[in-house]
């Protein structure tokens, strides 16, 4: 069940990635080292990013 989740974290961790333009292998690998808390992170961080981001 574990495993289920981290995979399942790190395919969402891809997708956000990809479609915020981060790097998603970077992204990927640390979701799957550190945990699903990280795709909550990583998405806190790309709002941030485009709310502050200088157009």
């Amino acid at each position: 069940m574990i495993l289920l989740l981290l995979a399942l974290s790190a395919f969402a961790s891809f997708k956000l990635a990809e479609e915020k333009g981060q790097n998603k292998i970077i992204w990927t690998v640390v979701t799957a080292v550190a945990g699903p808390t990280t795709l909550a992170v990583q998405y806190l961080l790309s709002c941030y990013k485009d709310k502050y981001a200088v157009k």
